[in-house]
């Protein structure tokens, strides 16, 4: 069963340095910001009262890097969880933290008091890119840290950033292929974008920095999340959530409201293109009704970016109701080609089916 995260915003706070990129103050989306304990713990309460059983509550504290918190502050937030598991007002409870500062007496005391998610701020595995990012931590240790909270028996959500200073297309797909050899449980992909009140601001108005545009943001997204999904690793985000907390400070660089759609599509043209027999003259889609934006949405990007991939195939798109399973996944029937992607339609959970058969 799919839970409601309610999410609660801690900007920086406990982390060992400021990075190039980073002003979370803008970026609390809508979490809430800044609670004490009690005030957690009576917002959980009401949103499990909320969700009346149908979606299980489950807590995150984002921004910042929880583990760098000092230890008394740390704790009067664990003991308060560990009360709402005991309650069954949560069933669980994730934390996001940064790849320097998950040691065995770190991860312990998150195991102990409930903790089952934890949210590990990679952004790259390039020396050279995390240097350039501030991030004081290199690739090996970002794998190391992966690795050892798997082996605390943590799921791991993975956070990437294409496009940082330094980097280059090749670099962030060794980054993720990299990061997927550890087996995180999912993987976010957060392109690069410049903020105000940032390094990365100064780094770009110095034209040090070239920001890339959404369409190449979405692209490289939707390449890297395909690589991902083939390794077994579900992609559970694209772009910065939307708000308008963050928009007004985006300067330049991918940033749209509907950035991890454009991604899907790059997945979806990506894999029919790939897929596609090299004889094929005219290929048919059926397409999920539920998801018929994906179809035909943005200009009709779909089908705009199959016919760059493929020009010499005739692409023909129609919408028609499917049911299924969440989930990406490839599947070949003999000469038939199903694509099935992730999506939600009034709070459930359904996938979208892409077919195709060759015309002679």
């Amino acid at each position: 069963m799919s839970r409601r995260i309610v999410p609660f915003w801690f900007p920086n706070r406990g982390c060992p340095g400021r990075c190039t990129y980073c002003n979370q103050s803008h970026s609390k989306a809508e979490a809430l910001l800044v609670v004490t304990p009690e005030e957690m713990e009576e917002r959980l309460q009401e949103a499990a009262r909320g969700a009346e059983g149908q979606f299980p509550v489950e807590v995150a504290l984002f921004g910042g890097t929880f583990t760098g918190w000092p230890i008394p502050q740390q704790e009067m937030y664990l003991e308060a969880i560990q009360r709402l598991l005991a309650k069954g007002v949560i069933e669980a409870a994730r934390v996001s933290t940064h790849p320097s500062l998950v040691g065995e007496e770190a991860l312990r005391r998150l195991a102990d008091h409930g903790v089952t998610t934890i949210e590990l701020g990679i952004e790259s595995l390039d020396d050279g890119v995390l240097s350039l990012a501030n991030r004081g931590h290199d690739g090996q240790g970002a794998v190391e840290a992966l690795r050892r909270c798997r082996e605390f028996g943590f799921e791991v959500v993975g956070q990437l950033m294409p496009f940082l200073p330094g980097s280059s297309e090749r670099s962030d797909v060794e980054s993720v292929l990299g990061v997927c050899q550890c087996a995180p449980d999912a993987l976010r992909l957060f392109p690069t974008v410049v903020l105000d009140g940032t390094e990365l601001e100064a780094m770009w108005r110095r034209g040090e920095y070239l920001e890339a545009s959404v369409d190449e943001g979405a692209i490289r997204c939707g390449k890297l999340a395909v690589m991902a999904e083939e390794a077994g690793v579900p992609v559970v985000r694209m772009g910065l959530q939307d708000g308008c907390d963050v928009r007004p400070h985006v300067l330049a660089g991918p940033y749209h409201p509907a950035f991890g759609e454009l991604a899907r599509i790059e997945m979806v043209a990506s894999l029919l293109a790939r897929a596609s027999k090299a004889s094929a003259s005219i290929v048919d889609l059926s397409v999920d009704e539920r998801l018929a934006s994906l179809a035909a949405g943005h200009g009709k990007r779909l089908l705009s970016r199959l016919s760059t991939l493929r020009p010499e195939v005739d692409w023909r798109i129609e919408t028609v109701g499917f049911a299924g399973n969440e989930g990406w996944r490839v599947i070949w029937r003999g000469s038939h080609f199903a694509l099935a992607a992730r999506g939600r339609a009034g709070g459930r959970s359904f996938r979208l089916m892409a077919a195709h058969r060759v015309a002679k």
